[in-house]
């Protein structure tokens, strides 16, 4: 849903950010603002149904009988998605260094090759791989007299 202080509202900011210079930036704030508002209202009248209107009647364990391990895994998960939220700053960058890995694929095809040097001259990106580059023609010394 992204709503704070869980660990997609860092991901909604993230997109919201991203489009704030687009064109139809409007638009796009209003659809992901508008679902996430419909999203709310949904999952709150499908909780107030699960959990109100039970009446008396026990869907799973109760804290008596229920299982350490999945209580502990749950709480850890949900410690973990709080932590995200209080520390998105240095979660974003450590984001935007990967992607930014990712996206240097210079660096990735030396690294996995090794460093080449490449005897052909530098050619346009416009001009065919296969087209003859000419050496300049080399210049006449003036003749003395």
């Amino acid at each position: 849903m992204g709503l704070p202080p869980l660990s997609g509202f860092v991901g909604k900011l993230m997109v919201l950010d991203a489009t704030f210079d687009a064109p139809r930036a409007w638009l796009i704030w209003a659809t992901i603002l508008l679902s996430s508002l419909m999203m709310t209202i949904a999952f709150a009248r499908a909780g107030s149904i699960v959990f109100w209107k039970a009446e008396g009647q026990t869907t799973g364990p109760t804290w008596e009988t229920a299982a350490a391990t999945p209580m502990i895994v749950v709480a850890l998960l949900v410690g973990a998605s709080l932590m995200l939220a209080v520390f998105a700053g240095p979660a974003v960058k450590a984001l935007h260094a990967t992607a930014g890995q990712a996206l240097d694929t210079q660096t990735y095809v030396q690294a996995v090759l090794g460093v080449r040097t490449n005897r052909e001259p530098e050619r346009p990106i416009t001009e065919p791989a296969d087209a003859v580059i000419s050496p300049p023609a080399p210049v006449d010394a003036p003749a003395e007299h």
